[in-house]
């Protein structure tokens, strides 16, 4: 017997996200997530799962393996302000501890959100050049600076740093265009989104360490052609950085995904 699942679809930049609304066990989340991700009439990039607040915010939304992805922080925040006819909410995410403050502009349907940035630097070489490495939540992004996709580039670097991070996050980077590729070290699958908000904002973080105190923005296109805005601001021995972009909020459906067991039987268990 199939289950009936409340599904809204929302889309940040082209990172098109399913938010599941129905409430679902954790166990029950990996089935669910992986049907929704086969529905193709989705054109869905990822899965989140709205849960309920912890700490008295405006909302809460969890991702599988405890991820974080601004892109989907910043569109439910807008559909937030939008249903509530607030400019700004504050969130809790799965991946991040304290509160995130979306700012909505309906009028422009764009959203921005701050968040938190790198706090380190790595870098590896790769035959004669070198690359950073940048510590992300739970994955390691490596930017490619003035070129193409690479796929000998992508190979060599799986091969040599796969082991050590579970996600890379390859950011091919040609003036203002980027083209992201993750890479899962174990599954060796590659993913290529439609934007990255987290490695927009690692590469602007990494582009300005020379700078000096400021505020520096940069608008980086990605590849389906829409637009995200990074900027970093440091003052004071203090970094802060916000991402944007414009959100599209689709009204809600219910979609039947196959039956997993008599998991949704003991719901009140856990």
């Amino acid at each position: 017997m199939g289950q009936k699942l409340e599904i809204q679809m929302i889309d940040p930049s082209g990172n098109r996200t399913v938010l599941v609304k129905t409430p679902l066990l954790k166990a029950e989340r990996e089935h669910a997530s992986s049907c929704l991700m086969n529905l193709s009439y989705l054109r869905a990039e990822q899965v989140a799962f709205e849960a309920e607040p912890l700490h008295g915010s405006d909302g809460r939304l969890e991702m599988m393996r405890n991820r974080f992805s601004g892109n989907a922080a910043r569109a439910y925040g807008y559909m937030i302000c939008r249903d509530r006819n607030l400019q700004k909410c504050h969130l809790e995410m799965s991946g991040i501890n304290g509160l995130l403050e979306v700012r909505a502009d309906r009028s422009k349907g764009t959203a921005e959100i701050d968040m938190p940035v790198p706090d380190h630097l790595r870098s590896g070489n790769l035959g004669f050049e070198s690359f950073p490495l940048i510590p992300g939540r739970n994955k390691v992004i490596m930017l490619a600076e003035n070129m193409d996709v690479d796929e000998a580039l992508i190979h060599d670097a799986v091969e040599k740093w796969g082991d050590s991070f579970a996600i890379m996050e390859i950011l091919f980077l040609k003036d203002d265009h980027m083209t992201p590729v993750v890479c899962g070290s174990s599954s060796g699958r590659r993913i290529f989104p439609s934007a990255t908000a987290e490695g927009c904002l690692a590469t602007q973080w990494y582009l300005t360490l020379d700078k000096g105190n400021g505020r520096f923005s940069r608008t980086f296109i990605m590849p389906g052609g829409d637009e995200i805005h990074a900027t970093i601001r440091r003052e004071e021995g203090k970094t802060i950085g916000t991402i944007g972009g414009r959100v599209f909020v689709y009204e809600p459906q219910i979609v039947e995904i196959p039956g997993h067991g008599d998991l949704h039987k003991n719901r009140n268990s856990v």
